[in-house]
């Protein structure tokens, strides 16, 4: 697995085999962005395949034109993929014990 993604920290998180690591910061709330460039929207669907089969459960999922968001959820750790085609960007965003809106939001 990809040692970009900090499994200390986030232990039930898999590695990311795709692209190549551009940017890891850590955000508020104990949150880490991971950036890779160089992916596919078959290896960003691939990832999360990987989530969903390792325990992840699906939150939320949207797109905008062909970008694609998905927010997974397991235990304490939400995981928000996001793929980007026109840049071949992948942002990875992990947080735990973070509260994420709910899904059947009106307005």
């Amino acid at each position: 697995m990809n040692s970009y993604l900090d499994e200390t920290r986030f232990p039930a998180l898999p590695g990311f085999q795709y692209g190549e690591a551009q940017e890891t910061y850590t955000g508020m709330n104990d949150t880490a962005v991971y950036g890779f460039t160089g992916v596919t929207a078959e290896q960003a669907a691939q990832y999360r395949d990987l989530l969903l089969a390792e325990g992840f459960a699906k939150a939320d999922e949207n797109t905008m034109g062909e970008c694609t968001f998905m927010t997974l959820v397991k235990d304490e750790l939400i995981v928000r993929v996001s793929h980007f085609p026109a840049k071949s960007l992948v942002k990875i965003i992990a947080s735990a014990g973070e509260k994420h809106p709910t899904l059947n939001v009106e307005g």
